[in-house]
């Protein structure tokens, strides 16, 4: 039985990847850096660019895969993504498509999180996992209370914390190479810090 493949697709579906295998790992995340990124992203869309969302279940949904486990299906240019980080020196670049200002990638580490509501399965219906989607990080959520369940301060939840610290400890592990093309920080905008308690 061959292995199940989704499709990465943005709105407009400039911008597609073919994704082997079922997620590594899929949540959603609460944190603020998350969510106020994918709000900032939201903020760009036009009725003439009307792009995809990432936030899923009020956090930012998520769904990590090896790089090895990705074919992109449209040619990737230094002008396919723009990005935007949180804070001037922030590290960590979200990035969205030029075509419609869909939220789509994300880099942690040795894995590519591609914006969990763009995922379809090969019949064109959007994808579903099986169990329940984890959401993690409540307590540093915007509204914890608003945190649906299942919920956790766990990111990812316990189960694949193992797993994942193994294969990143990996030194012969498959690395996401030219992170540049997804979220080039140089140019990336700056999503203001609004959420620390200013001394």
């Amino acid at each position: 039985m061959s292995e199940k493949t989704l499709t990465f697709k943005c709105a407009c579906g400039g911008v597609q990847a073919k994704l082997q295998g079922e997620p590594f790992a899929i949540f959603n995340c609460h944190c603020h850096s998350c969510v106020a990124s994918a709000r900032f992203i939201d903020a760009k869309h036009t009725d003439d660019k009307k792009g995809t969302s990432g936030i899923r279940d009020k956090g930012s949904g998520m769904a990590l895969y090896k790089p090895n486990k990705v074919e992109f299906t449209t040619p990737i240019t230094a002008d396919t993504f723009a990005a935007c980080k949180v804070g001037d020196k922030g590290k960590n670049g979200r990035s969205y498509t030029k075509c419609c200002h869909t939220q789509a990638i994300f880099c942690i580490s040795k894995f590519i999180a591609f914006n969990s509501n763009c995922l379809f399965n090969d019949d064109g219906s959007l994808y579903q996992p099986e169990k329940p989607i984890q959401n993690t990080m409540k307590d540093f959520a915007f509204e914890p209370s608003e945190v649906p369940e299942p919920k956790s301060n766990m990111i990812p939840p316990m189960s694949l914390l193992l797993p994942m610290m193994g294969t990143m400890m990996n030194p012969f592990g498959p690395k996401v190479k030219d992170k540049n093309l997804f979220a080039n920080l140089e140019t990336a905008e700056v999503v203001p810090i609004t959420w620390e308690d200013k001394k």
